[in-house]
């Protein structure tokens, strides 16, 4: 449990990071941002509520920039590789539906063996998966 959780951590850090840079072009109108809100709702627990979801998110960052609409997703890469299945069904459907209508979708990964964010197009995205028809891709790869 403690490592799902320091995993989590890892990623939510990771998302402030973008969201404090996407903020600094809004702040200056040179582009507009929001971090999409994550669907929740309270159920009752014995005497107490909890949280859970109540429907899949939308990817992690939404804005525009100079007319197009922008999707992004945010990735944390801890080992060797990123495995496909990380990309949930509903976040690919929603970055392709953007691209697929003249938006731009980017998947933005954080390497943490090299330190390194690395910014990938849904089109590469999907371009890598068919060609090297893995289950996931190494992160020399996306580096490269």
């Amino acid at each position: 449990m403690g490592n799902l959780y320091c995993m989590e951590n890892t990623g939510k850090n990771f998302e402030n990071k973008i969201l404090t840079e996407l903020d600094k072009l809004t702040k200056y109108d040179v582009a507009y941002f929001i971090k999409s809100p994550t669907p929740f709702r309270s159920v009752p627990s014995g005497n107490t509520y909890k949280l859970v979801y109540s429907a899949k998110a939308l990817c992690d960052f939404v804005g525009i920039y100079k007319g197009l609409f922008i999707l992004m997703e945010a990735k944390t890469i801890s080992g060797a590789s990123f495995s496909l299945n990380r990309l949930k069904d509903h976040q690919l459907e929603q970055l392709t539906k953007i691209k697929n209508l003249g938006g731009l979708s980017y998947i933005i990964f954080h390497i943490k063996r090299y330190d390194k964010n690395i910014a990938l197009s849904i089109s590469k995205y999907l371009e890598l998966q068919v060609n090297l028809n893995k289950k996931s891709i190494h992160i020399d790869t996306l580096v490269e």
